[in-house]
């Protein structure tokens, strides 16, 4: 049997370099339809140190982008997983831009 509603956590972070988006949605399937609600969502701002990583990435090297990449996946899972204890939050999966 397929599963028909899904607690997800999305996170995206735009150009503005405002801070890390995170949202807990539910995803439900009603034969062919889906519909979601947006339950808790906030941005976490960047402090100065990410600020400047994230702005300067574009002169970067190969390799320090790909450093780069690895240190921000770090940072992203630790603010998931803030923000799942913060909210007391059971999750199916993650979703990231």
């Amino acid at each position: 049997m397929t599963k028909s509603f899904y607690k997800v956590i999305g996170v995206m972070s735009g150009t503005s370099l405002d801070g890390l988006d995170v949202a807990y949605c539910e995803f439900r399937k009603n034969g062919k339809e889906w519909s979601y609600k947006i339950r808790i969502a906030e941005t976490i701002k960047y402090d100065g140190k990410w600020k400047k990583k994230l702005i300067s990435a574009f002169s970067k090297s190969r390799t320090e982008i790909s450093k780069l990449d690895i240190e921000y996946g770090i940072f992203i899972g630790k603010k998931i997983s803030s923000f799942t204890k913060k909210f007391k939050l059971k999750i199916d999966f993650v979703s990231s831009h």
